[in-house]
């Protein structure tokens, strides 16, 4: 009885690790489990797009990513607070109407302000990017967006020009 609890014990404790351990790989290789702490890259992300970039375009984009990251750092913990005050706002009792109105349009402009930049920065990130791959990560975008939206539509003809089907 107690070599079989044992052998039970061990081989339950060597699952877990095999476990473990293939997490940390995963982590450590740039392989994203499916429960990762950080979850999967941004459908643009250069990890996302190998093979529909060169390695190259893959770098660049990823130190232009890192530099637009760093510009927009104050702007995002604007973003924060800003939502922090909102949801306080939203949580005060009895309810506050203009503050929470208050909130609500510092949250907004906040928001704005950070899509602005953002928007900028991908710009500028896509003009780096050369023609014949801009139109490979057209596809990959339109392959993961708009072609799920359709997939049961038989009948639907098309296009081959994904800038037609993305601007519907």
């Amino acid at each position: 009885m107690n070599n079989t609890w044992i052998k039970w014990a061990l081989i339950i404790s060597l699952a877990i690790n095999l476990i473990l351990v293939g997490f940390e790989i995963a982590q450590r290789t740039g392989l994203q489990p499916l429960l990762s702490r950080t979850g999967p890259p941004p459908s643009l992300h250069p990890r996302m797009l190998d093979g529909h970039i060169s390695k190259d375009t893959g770098r660049s984009i990823r130190r232009a990513l890192s530099e637009h990251r760093l510009d927009a750092k104050e702007t995002l913990d604007e973003l924060h607070r800003t939502r922090r005050t909102f949801y306080r706002a939203l949580l005060q009792s009895p309810l506050q109407e203009q503050q929470l109105t208050d909130a609500n349009r510092a949250l907004l402009k906040a928001s704005t302000e950070y899509m602005t930049i953002s928007q900028n920065n991908m710009i500028e990130i896509i003009k780096n990017i050369p023609a014949e791959e801009r139109k490979q990560v057209l596809n990959r975008i339109e392959r993961k967006f708009i072609t799920p939206q359709h997939k049961f539509n038989k009948r639907r003809k098309l296009e081959p020009d994904p800038v037609d089907r993305m601007c519907r």
